[in-house]
């Protein structure tokens, strides 16, 4: 019950009862109780919560019955008003250098720290 409710916010939160079902199974893999049935049984629990969550949503927006929306954590709207432009290309450049070069002397520091 308890990973079936952790799926639920999980799936209610991203908008993805398959990703919630998944995670559900995920936290519980090392227990042998569940069987095909159980997990479907959290797949519609999650269904149902994320379901219930774009009906709410879609009632307090005053619109009902639009469900195109039902993750509960939004990032915000993409406004295309600024374009790229070549003076984005060196930025770019300069930070995948500096973090492939940081991301090769964690993997040295880890292979000296287990020797």
């Amino acid at each position: 019950m308890i990973a079936t409710g952790g799926a639920c916010g999980l799936s209610v939160a991203f908008g993805a009862p398959v990703g919630g079902a998944l995670f559900a199974y995920e936290i519980s893999s090392p227990n042998t109780f569940w069987t095909f049935s159980m997990l479907w049984r959290v797949f519609v629990s999650t269904s149902c919560a994320t379901f219930t969550l774009a009906i709410l949503t879609s009632l307090f927006d005053d619109s009902p019955l639009s469900f195109s929306d039902s993750g509960a954590v939004k990032f915000g709207k993409l406004i295309d008003t600024d374009e790229n432009t070549m003076l984005d290309l060196p930025a770019a450049i300069i930070l995948g250098v500096v973090i492939g070069l940081l991301g090769a002397l964690f993997i040295h520091v880890n292979v000296w720290v287990n020797i």
